[in-house]
């Protein structure tokens, strides 16, 4: 039988010593697929809800919808929402991120994200704009992949929208071994 990840404790080293402060545990279905995650905080001795995190798929085994939820009083609350657009090729080329609103008791929408891909179906470029109101939908970041022969990840780069402009923010490269097995990332 195989097995599947339905827990990940998170322990952080305080004064020499190591203190257990989370986990998140993982309900999965019958293909292993995770179908909710549920993090709780350790409080003196007993394991307190926080957050809750369910995933819906098409059949075909595609996310297409990501709902986060808060423990607040006694019970999940609504907080983000990510739906996926999936053309044919069963890959996402859009998303549209939502913040739950407790006044008008309905979903609002913050930020849209467009994904491209390379020859083989590996995420070259992600770009986001956000809603402001006011003025539309603004730039908000844009992530460009790199790949050695198109297939292992070489490097990422993040860039913010400021003043008119794109200004780079963050790089993350890529070091393999000799059997393409990752061996180092440098941020």
């Amino acid at each position: 039988a195989m097995g599947y990840l339905v827990e990940v404790l998170h322990s952080w080293y305080l004064d020499q010593v190591w203190e257990l402060k989370g986990k998140f545990e993982y309900t999965n279905n019958g293909a292993g697929t995770v179908m909710e995650s549920l993090y709780s905080s350790w409080d003196e001795g007993v394991w307190e809800p926080s957050m809750k995190t369910t995933y819906v798929y098409q059949p075909t085994g595609e996310l297409v919808e990501m709902l986060i939820q808060h423990w607040i009083e006694g019970e999940w609350v609504n907080w983000t929402k990510t739906e996926y657009v999936l053309p044919g090729n069963r890959m996402a080329a859009e998303s549209f991120y939502y913040q739950w609103d407790d006044t008008m008791e309905d979903w609002v929408i913050i930020q849209w994200t467009q994904f491209t891909y390379n020859t083989n179906s590996l995420i070259a470029l992600e770009y986001a704009q956000n809603w402001a109101d006011s003025r539309g939908w603004v730039n908000a970041y844009q992530e460009t992949y790199t790949y050695i022969d198109d297939i292992y990840l070489d490097e990422m780069v993040e860039q913010l929208w400021e003043d008119s402009a794109w200004l780079n923010n963050k790089q993350i490269a890529y070091n393999y071994d000799v059997n393409w097995i990752e061996v180092e990332r440098l941020v």
